[in-house]
């Protein structure tokens, strides 16, 4: 074999070869070949250079929060804002998605539903979620109405619901 041609075979059997990207991190778990079901585990910190900022939880979901007022105090012609917000934070991570809908009125009823998509990474999966809600009127004296839940973080992929009734 000439050299030009075992120059092309290493150059090939080199460029080949399944590279990793420096900056990827891998996931810890179990692969079972029987099933072929891989079963993500969480790596005990100090294990193989596993440090405690490298253990985290990701959770991705919906978050769908449900608002009733009763309107039977304000003037027809009133309109009111819905702020929603969802934080969860721990020593390591702030998450915070936040959503503004306007709320429709119905006789003496008014409500608005708003959805949020997020996706928060912390520390533990015992980080509460924060879900903080601000109704506000367009003009005084009605003004402001601030409503807080603190729930357990949902689970992976879940829709949760949260529901509020207020009164301005």
């Amino acid at each position: 074999m000439d050299r030009s041609r075992l120059s092309f075979v290493v150059v090939f059997a080199c460029l080949s070869l399944p590279v990793r990207a420096a900056d990827t991190t891998g996931i810890y778990g179990f692969y079972d070949p029987a099933t072929g079901v891989f079963t993500p585990a969480a790596p005990a910190v100090g294990e193989a250079g596993v440090d405690a900022a490298a253990v985290r939880v990701v959770r991705k979901g919906t978050l769908v929060v449900s608002i009733q007022l009763d309107a039977r105090k304000l003037p027809a012609d009133q309109t009111v804002g819905a702020t929603v917000s969802a934080t969860a934070a721990d020593g390591t991570y702030r998450n915070r998605v936040s959503n503004f809908a306007a709320v429709v009125r119905d006789g003496d009823r008014a409500s608005v539903v708003v959805t949020m998509r997020y996706a928060f990474t912390v520390e533990s999966a015992a980080t509460p979620l924060i879900v903080d809600v601000t109704l506000t009127a367009n003009r005084t004296p009605y003004g402001v109405a601030d409503h807080t839940r603190t729930i357990a973080l949902p689970a992976d992929g879940a829709t949760t619901r949260v529901a509020f009734s207020s009164i301005l």
